[in-house]
């Protein structure tokens, strides 16, 4: 941003972390190098295995809470499942190595009062979960939808536009504004099976059959964390905390029902072979 210290233009910025990954490298080879911008260098001899970082992500209206006015966005429950969205960091996780959310790392989180401290914890819940839980090895998911049907992908506006313009021209098993969203991982150590589920449509929940590969038994009973509320625009106050997180145990039968605006995460313990 122009406004930070150092701000340079894009090429400058290339050369400049070209050089430091040099240095970083000299003092340790194990080192994982990431990029960080929109351009970069490649003049054939310059040629780094380096991996994707998005320094800051979040959901922000610039409408709604205006940077003349403190940037002081007011969070809902439709802001947590935009969260709960970036599942695609675990699908992606062998590209994307660092992504930081906003005000973990700027200064408007130090600058909010403390009226808006529930709200940030509220809108950052499905975040939570995801750091807490969704840490192992990423597994590749297939997901199947019913194709032709208007609950299975969002066609309203979008920002940008081109977005929805694209859509339109893109194959049904291709189309990637789904209302169902998921990613897994595997948790080697505590042998268990996580799966991220999100299904953004306002009204219609969906009955999901959940398949695993050959040889994978799991246990019958599954630990579900669910961030959900009856309202998309329910938020929280000070003693009145609308939007968190659930837990409890339940039998899985084969599939699993996934309420409307909701964001759930599924522990399956696999079981150990005889």
């Amino acid at each position: 941003m122009p406004c930070t210290v150092g701000q340079m233009e894009s090429y400058d910025y290339a050369k400049k972390a070209f050089q430091w990954a040099k240095a970083l490298k000299l003092l340790d080879l194990s080192i994982k190098l990431v990029t960080c911008g929109v351009y970069t260098v490649s003049e054939g001899k310059h040629v780094v295995n380096v991996m994707g970082c998005f320094d800051e992500w979040n959901v922000w209206d610039p409408v709604c809470a205006p940077g003349e006015k403190g940037a002081e966005e007011h969070y809902d429950l439709s802001d947590a499942l935009a969260i709960a969205a970036w599942n695609v960091f675990v699908r992606n996780a062998n590209v994307v190595k660092i992504a930081c959310i906003a005000q973990s790392i700027n200064v408007i989180l130090l600058l909010l009062p403390l009226r808006l401290v529930s709200s940030i914890r509220r809108h950052t819940t499905p975040c939570t979960s995801s750091q807490t839980l969704m840490q192992g090895s990423s597994i590749d998911v297939f997901v199947s939808t019913p194709l032709g049907s208007s609950n299975t992908f969002y066609a309203g506006p979008t920002v940008p536009k081109f977005i929805l313009d694209l859509t339109k021209h893109t194959l049904d098993s291709r189309k990637l504004m789904r209302y169902v969203d998921v990613s897994a991982v595997l948790a080697d150590r505590e042998r268990e099976v996580r799966i991220a589920m999100l299904n953004q449509h306002e009204e219609q929940g969906v009955v999901v059959p959940i398949r695993f590969g050959p040889g994978v038994q799991v246990e019958e009973e599954v630990r579900v964390y669910e961030v959900w509320s009856a309202d998309l625009r329910d938020t929280n106050t000070f003693g009145d905390e609308r939007v968190k997180t659930v837990e409890r145990v339940v039998r899985f039968t084969g599939s699993w029902e996934l309420k409307r605006h909701s964001f759930q995460v599924l522990v399956f313990k696999l079981r150990k072979e005889e």
